[in-house]
This record gives C-alpha cells, structure tokens and sequence, in this order.
C-alpha cells in the first residue's frame, strides 16, 4: 500500500473513532441492560434473587463480544472500499 492509502486510513480512522467509540457502548449498555432485566423479572416472578440477575450478566456480555463481533468484523475491508 502506498502513502497516500496509508495516511486515507489515518483521517477516516481518526474520524469515526468517537463514533465507533459510541455505537459500541450503546451496543454494550443495551444488550446486558435487557438481559439483567430479563433477570430481574425471573427473580422477582420465580423468587431467585439474584440467581437471575447474575445469569443475565453473564449470558449479556459475552453476547455484548458476539453482537460487536458481528457488526464491525468486515471494518477492514471497508476501510480499504472507502480509500
């Protein structure tokens, strides 16, 4: 890759980072806020407290990685389309 490609990548990088940044806590913030409320609601209706708040948490962030995963894994290629 020549110079000219390689300082593209710099600004559009430097550019969506804060954006990047947001989407992926907005991603975070949602995905294991619903599944600690899906757990809330087993605790309060099964009375489990907090067995299901603990499992939502659990089952939240690693779904969090897959959903992130998912979303920005061709971020390379079309970083590469875009310079």
């Amino acid at each position: 890759m020549d110079k000219k490609n390689e300082e593209m990548k710099e600004v559009l990088i430097g550019r969506n980072h804060l954006q990047i940044t947001l989407r992926v806590l907005f991603i975070t913030v949602l995905i294991v806020a619903l599944f600690a409320g899906l757990g809330y609601l087993v605790d309060v209706n099964f009375g489990t407290k907090p067995l299901g708040m603990i499992a939502g948490l659990l089952i939240g962030f690693p779904t969090t990685q897959f959903v992130i995963y998912k979303k920005f894994r061709n971020f390379p290629e079309n970083l590469n389309k875009k310079s």
